[in-house]
C-alpha cells in the first residue's frame, strides 16, 4: 500500500459530555472519552474534534479522571484532548508507545449489549481515551474465550481472529496494531504489515450508518449511550452486516433514495453529485483525522 491508499481521513470526535463509564457490570455503552467517527463535516452533538485542544479541568474534571494527562495538559488546570491530526489510533491503550504516524488508545470490542440494540451491537469495535474498558466491552488484546461462556459473541464474530470451533475463541488482537480496513486484498483478522504510515494493521470490517437519525450539530459534547447515527463509521468484527449499516467499501448509491445521507456526506468520497455519491473505502485503508 502506498501513501495516497493507506489511509482516509475523516471527522473523528471525541465524547467530552457523555455517560461516565462503569466498569461492573452492564452492557456496553456509548461513554464519555469515546471516539466516534463521523462521515459528515459536522460537530455532531457538539462534540470537538481529536485535534489535541486544551481543555480547563475545572469545567471536565469527569474527564480528566479518565484521561489524566495522557494527551497533554497538566492535569490540575487543563486535560488534552487525543491528537488524531493526520494519525491514527494504535491499540494497547495510552500509555503505550507510539508506532509511526499513530497515537496509542484502547481498542475494545463490545461483548454485552441490550436486545436489539442498533448500536453499540455485539461485536462492535469502540476506541476509548481510558486505559481500561468499561462495561460491557472487553479490551481487543487477543484474549481466548470460552464459547459456551461468550455465545453471543461468539455467533457474531466466530473465530477470525484465532481460536477453535469446538472450544474456545479469540479477541481481535489490537495490542500495538491499527485497525485496517478488510477488502482490498486485506481480509478480516489478517495481520498487516506497516503501510507508508509505519504502522502495523489487523483487519476488521468498517461500517457506515445509513439507517439511522441525523445527529444535531450542537450539544454539550456528549453522544447518547446507544442507538443509530446516520453516517457513523464503526469497527466491527463481525463477517455478517447488521441491519441498518454498510460497508465502507465505495458503493455508488443513489441520492434519490438516500437524500439524508448525501446530505451529510454529498460527494466526499465520490459519486457524479447528481444522482449518485459513493459510501467511504476503507479497504484497505486505516482511519486518521484530518491533517493538521
Amino acid at each position: 500500500m502506498d501513501a495516497a491508499s493507506d489511509t482516509l481521513a475523516m471527522n473523528l470526535l471525541f465524547d467530552i459530555g457523555g455517560a461516565y463509564p462503569s466498569q461492573s457490570g452492564g452492557s456496553a455503552a456509548s461513554t464519555l472519552a469515546m471516539v466516534h467517527n463521523l462521515a459528515g463535516d459536522i460537530a455532531a452533538y457538539g462534540a470537538p474534534l481529536c485535534d489535541g485542544r486544551l481543555l480547563p479541568v475545572i469545567e471536565y474534571q469527569a474527564l480528566t479522571s479518565i484521561v489524566g494527562v495522557s494527551y497533554g495538559g497538566d492535569g490540575e488546570r487543563e486535560v488534552g484532548l487525543p491528537d488524531l491530526r493526520g494519525r491514527t489510533p494504535l491499540g494497547g491503550g495510552p500509555l503505550q508507545s507510539p508506532v509511526g504516524e499513530s497515537l496509542p488508545m484502547t481498542y475494545m470490542v463490545a461483548a454485552e449489549a441490550p436486545a436489539g440494540a442498533a448500536f453499540p451491537m455485539i461485536g462492535a469495535i469502540g476506541l476509548f481515551g481510558g486505559d481500561f474498558a468499561p462495561s460491557g466491552w472487553l479490551v481487543a488484546d487477543g484474549t481466548a474465550l470460552s464459547i459456551p461462556q461468550n455465545v453471543a459473541l461468539y455467533q457474531a464474530i466466530g473465530t477470525a481472529f484465532g481460536g477453535n470451533p469446538d472450544a474456545y475463541f479469540k479477541l481481535p488482537d489490537l495490542g500495538q496494531r491499527a485497525a485496517i480496513g478488510a477488502g482490498d486484498s486485506v481480509a478480516l483478522g489478517a495481520d498487516v504489515a506497516a503501510g507508508s504510515n509505519g504502522v502495523p494493521g489487523l483487519g476488521i470490517n468498517y461500517l457506515i450508518n445509513i439507517g439511522g437519525t441525523p445527529a444535531p450539530e450542537g450539544g454539550n459534547g456528549g453522544f447518547p449511550e446507544s442507538g443509530e447515527i446516520l453516517g457513523e463509521v464503526i469497527g466491527y468484527a463481525g463477517a455478517t452486516v447488521p441491519s441498518g449499516w454498510a460497508p465502507c467499501d465505495g458503493s455508488l448509491f443513489d441520492i434519490a433514495a438516500n437524500k439524508a445521507l448525501f446530505a451529510l456526506i454529498g460527494t466526499t468520497y465520490g459519486g457524479d453529485g447528481k444522482s449518485t455519491f459513493a459510501l467511504p473505502n476503507l479497504g484497505g485503508r486505516m482511519l486518521t483525522g484530518p491533517p493538521r
